[in-house]
């Protein structure tokens, strides 16, 4: 993508429009999904501004090494390890747990999430592209968890993604009158 060429049509072999082109540097060029433009659009022309949806965790896609050291599970064993969680966000309080890191940094237990509604995930990209593709604030989703040798099911409701400043900004204490 050239300068100047920011939002122009991403093109596929057959001429059809598949998205559109952002940015690009160093050979690389970035396109948002033309079906993320076509739900997000509208939302911002409506109301000014498109809330994502989030579910208050953070994941690593589950590596064969991962596999072996985090619960001694078969290499081959696929999903997305939770490796924290934010208090009070959709996972916290579908009752999903995270990892803990002991003092050589290897990590221990923690759930694996190993489908959304029903569709496996094998990496982080399934869980964020299902959320982002398929789902919106406030939508119901049950995540499939396996959790000391068994699969359960947990149900959330999706919440909007908080700010960025939000993490990185502590809220004063109230100062008594």
């Amino acid at each position: 993508i050239n300068p100047g060429n920011s939002g122009g049509p991403l093109l596929n072999m057959n001429g059809q429009v598949i998205g559109m082109n952002t940015a690009g540097f160093s050979g690389i060029g970035l396109a948002i999904p033309s079906n993320a433009i076509t739900r997000i659009v509208p939302a911002l022309i409506e109301k000014g501004n498109y809330t994502h949806p989030w579910l208050g965790l953070t994941i690593a896609t589950l590596t064969s090494d991962l596999a072996e050291s985090v619960g001694g599970l078969e290499r081959n064993f696929k999903g997305v390890l939770v490796d924290s969680i934010v208090r009070n966000g959709p996972a916290d309080k579908a009752g999903v747990n995270g990892s803990i890191t002991d003092q050589y940094g290897e990590k221990h237990g923690g759930d694996i999430i190993t489908a959304v509604d029903g569709h496996n995930v094998i990496r982080t990209e399934d869980l964020v592209s299902y959320l982002e593709e398929h789902k919106k604030v406030g939508d119901k989703i049950t995540l499939t968890i396996y959790r000391n040798g068994q699969f359960i099911d947990l149900e959330t409701i999706l919440q909007e993604r908080p700010s960025p400043l939000l993490y990185m900004t502590e809220v004063p204490s109230p100062v008594p009158p």
